[in-house]
């Protein structure tokens, strides 16, 4: 038996299991080959926004299966609430003997503290009326990865290589979503006089306090101050929480 690679920190995100561009028996065959102490599932690992009982193959069944029994064997596994699968955030803080579900996490690596979250709290185009655009798009790029399969069965018949179209078009409307909404830099958080010129290029401007302080210069030039980047994440994550401190 081929001996698996030892790697401390895995960290996967937007798998998508249950849709068709899903690669999922490519991420199986890589899991079985490593051996690592933390898994780290950051977001949309499962595609509730276009989840189906249609389509649910084996093959993604079968990464479910081999993360929980992971967890089972020892590893720790932390799935970290995306947009795809923001329902799951009703639930956050669950331990279930090595398996943890959070809305973010931070990590203590080589003596740095690693701060690790899913993308979507900084992204415009899965927040408001977008969402729901978002969400409609989803079922299109499904249809996208149906016919970017064919389209490049014919271009691999023809000696060409592979190209992917669906991506094409879903990076040119979230483009087109930022735009509209204008909404490209969404926060900045610090907390040190460097931090003043991201401030000023950023709609919302979040300081935190942390153990050194916070300098006085700062002060002029944010919206919130918060105990901690832990806080100020939450903030994000929690739209209900960050509009109510908006308004005081």
């Amino acid at each position: 038996m081929k001996k698996k690679r030892k790697i401390p920190l895995v960290v996967i995100s937007d798998v998508h299991l249950g849709t068709y561009g899903c690669h999922a028996s490519e991420l199986l065959h890589y899991l079985k080959s490593i051996q690592h102490k933390t898994l780290v599932l950051n977001g949309d690992i499962i595609d509730m926004w276009n989840f189906s009982k249609s389509y649910f193959p084996a093959s993604h069944m079968n990464v479910l299966r081999h993360i929980i029994k992971m967890s089972t064997n020892g590893t720790r596994v932390i799935y970290i609430t995306g947009n795809h699968d923001e329902v799951l955030r009703k639930y956050s803080d669950l331990i279930l003997g090595n398996f943890e579900l959070v809305d973010k996490l931070i990590l203590d690596l080589d003596d740095k503290k690693a701060w690790i979250f899913h993308g979507d709290v900084f992204d415009s185009s899965t927040q408001g009326y977008a969402k729901i655009i978002a969400k409609i798009g989803g079922k299109g790029y499904d249809l996208l990865i149906l016919i970017n399969s064919f389209l490049n069965w014919l271009l691999v018949l023809s000696g060409k290589e592979k190209r992917s179209f669906s991506k094409t078009i879903k990076d040119s409307v979230k483009k087109a979503v930022s735009f509209i909404t204008n909404f490209e830099t969404t926060a900045a958080i610090g907390n040190a006089r460097i931090d003043i010129g991201t401030f000023e290029n950023s709609k919302i401007k979040i300081a935190t306090l942390q153990k050194e302080g916070i300098h006085a210069a700062i002060i002029n030039h944010v919206d919130i101050i918060v105990p901690s980047i832990n806080d100020a994440l939450d903030l994000l994550i929690n739209p209900d929480s960050f509009n109510a401190t908006m308004r005081l």
